[in-house]
């Protein structure tokens, strides 16, 4: 349960980070 916690913690951080990247190119 911990492992997949985390995996998903990094998943909406790269998320974000990619979301953000999109808005300044916007």
């Amino acid at each position: 349960m911990f492992v997949k916690s985390v995996k998903r913690l990094r998943v909406m951080k790269s998320s974000d980070a990619r979301r953000l990247a999109a808005n300044r190119t916007q």
